[in-house]
């Protein structure tokens, strides 16, 4: 995807931005839920019997997270533009 105007740089950006701070309150609660799932199931989930659902949703929700916010961030920096051989662009 090419997005060459600004406003719509920043329109997506920050609908990235509202997505990952969802998604991260979305993987504290979740992760709170994983860690209070181990404590109670000890022996079916936890470090010494391997994880279970909750705990892989808990941990693939904060890598999407961050996911989101490093695209948020790459997406608020200015465009680069790219030099074709044999084009010239007249300044503005």
């Amino acid at each position: 995807m090419n997005i060459q105007d600004s406003q719509e740089r920043m329109l997506v950006a920050g609908g990235l931005f509202v997505l990952a701070g969802s998604l991260g309150a979305l993987g504290a609660v979740l992760s709170a839920m994983a860690i209070d799932h181990m404590a109670f199931a000890a022996n079916l989930c936890g470090p010494l019997a391997g994880h279970c659902l909750v705990c892989f949703a808990a941990a693939g929700t904060v890598a999407a997270s961050f996911a989101a916010g490093i695209a948020a961030v790459s997406l608020f920096r200015p465009a680069r533009r790219v030099k074709v051989p044999g084009v010239k662009v007249r300044s503005a």
